[in-house]
């Protein structure tokens, strides 16, 4: 997570101060696209006041426009080049554009004028992980912590501490999640306690997906393993995967995020809080099979062979943090496709969102769209129990995909997410799943290169 520091306060003459006033309000009450044209408009005052452009560079930023961000920095810091302020967020926007060099010097001058900015450490952090440099990462991110205790520091220390297979202690630092500047969002608990891992005999536990819809697919696993005796166990998702969760166990009691609480609970506990319960080394134990299952649905007819699956987008995301993440882990469907053009059989996509509207530009019947279809989780997931293999990008369909013991090959970029660690094909998650890693930054075709490869040792379609 990279944080920005925030707006300075304005102190200006009488004659501009109601305007300036009113930008800053802007900013600071949610509307940086108002706020960006009013400070704009008092740009000619800006060698006076600098801070009226480090403040354009803050709406920017929060405008997923790194750009123009930047060029807002560098004009507060041309007028004021001790601006403190303006060099961190310079490096949050060099960071964004993915100019990592350039953000690591930055933020190390940062550093260097204020050493006990645990904020910088945690951003400096954040840039190694880019980079893939964890061990570097976990020094910074504990420096940070040093100087601060901070939600935000423990869990980006647990992400590089879980990226090294550091498991225990990489899943005590993950519960800092509850204490970050912008905390994950929990049901309306009062005051159930939360279960701490000891004998659930006679005692009925809401366990509650926390995060993305591939966190929920992963770690639902772990149901399996909560001990016995015990009482009834509900388990509360996103609405599109109730009816997929609910073969889990037949015992479970799955509702949805939309649907009441249950009027009788004895404890609760996070799904991805789990695995420090119940992993003894906090190692993820093999799976001896499937965890998930589905029948499989008919399909539209296509040329005999292969019949593969792809997905090659994530979906946009506009959070502040969020889009950048999102976006190195997509490729445009012209790059996948010359990799399992040549196989003898047919392409399905599986793609939903934005990024599904790629296939209007290829011939008809290259890539047959089952979208249409694709109506809830436990409908995708019939769809792959009808296909010989998915191709997908890190997103929730590789999740599936390997729950369901299919063959699948996740593409991955450069200093891919914690839980594929630093490198290698296999992961302890999924044992049908292969990792097609970038070799540098944004380079698909390094991931894609052992593809084809992969593809030709599945077994011929068998199903109808």
């Amino acid at each position: 997570m990279i944080q920005v520091l925030s707006p300075s306060t304005l102190s200006m003459s009488t004659e501009l101060n109601q305007q300036a006033a009113a930008a800053l309000a802007a900013l600071e009450g949610g509307d940086p696209v108002r706020a960006a044209r009013l400070f704009e408009s008092l740009l000619p005052w800006v060698a006076d006041h600098p801070e009226l452009a480090y403040n354009l560079g803050n709406c920017r930023q929060q405008l997923g426009e790194p750009a123009l961000a930047l060029a807002a920095y560098d004009l507060a810091l041309n007028q004021r080049p001790d601006y403190l302020k303006a060099l961190f967020n310079r490096g949050n926007s060099l960071r964004d554009l993915e100019r990592l060099p350039e953000a690591l010097a930055c933020f190390r001058q940062v550093l260097c004028r204020d050493p006990a900015l645990a904020l910088a450490y945690n951003n400096l952090g954040s840039v190694l992980t880019e980079q893939g440099r964890d061990g570097a990462a976990e020094r910074a991110f504990r420096l940070a912590l040093g100087l601060e205790d901070c939600g935000d520091y423990r869990f980006n220390l647990a992400h590089s501490l879980l990226r090294q297979g550091c498991w225990a202690e990489g899943w005590h630092h993950y519960e800092g999640r509850w204490w970050m500047s912008r905390p994950l969002t929990a049901p309306p608990l009062g005051s159930l306690p939360r279960w701490p891992g000891d004998s659930l005999a006679g005692r009925s536990l809401l366990v509650w997906a926390e995060q993305g819809l591939g966190d929920t697919l992963q770690f639902c696993r772990y149901l399996r393993w909560l001990p016995r005796p015990r009482g009834p166990v509900w388990l509360r998702v996103p609405a599109g995967l109730v009816s997929l969760c609910r073969q889990l166990d037949p015992e479970l009691r799955v509702i949805a995020d939309s649907d009441p609480l249950p009027a009788s609970l004895d404890c609760h506990i996070p799904l991805l809080s789990l695995p420090g319960l119940l992993e003894p080394e906090g190692v993820p134990r093999p799976l001896a099979g499937p965890y998930l299952r589905a029948e499989p649905c008919a399909l539209p007819p296509g040329r005999p062979g292969l019949r593969i699956g792809l997905v090659w987008g994530t979906g946009r995301r506009t959070e502040p943090g969020l889009w950048q993440i999102y976006r190195r882990k997509s490729l445009p469907l012209a790059e996948l496709l010359p990799a399992v053009a040549g196989l003898p059989g047919q392409l399905y996509s599986l793609q939903l969102g934005e990024d599904r509207q790629q296939l209007q530009d290829l011939p008809p019947g290259q890539v047959i769209d089952l979208a249409p279809q694709l109506t809830d989780f436990a409908a995708t997931a019939a769809a792959m129990a009808a296909l010989d293999g998915i191709v997908s990008v890190d997103t929730a369909a590789c999740h599936l995909a390997a729950a369901l013991g299919k063959p699948t090959f996740t593409l991955l970029c450069f200093a891919a997410d914690w839980r594929w660690q630093a490198a290698g094909e296999e992961t302890l998650w999924y044992p049908t799943m292969r990792l097609l890693r970038q070799r540098q930054p944004g380079d698909w075709a390094s991931a894609l290169a052992d593809l084809p490869r992969h593809l030709v040792t599945l077994p011929p379609a068998s199903l109808v």
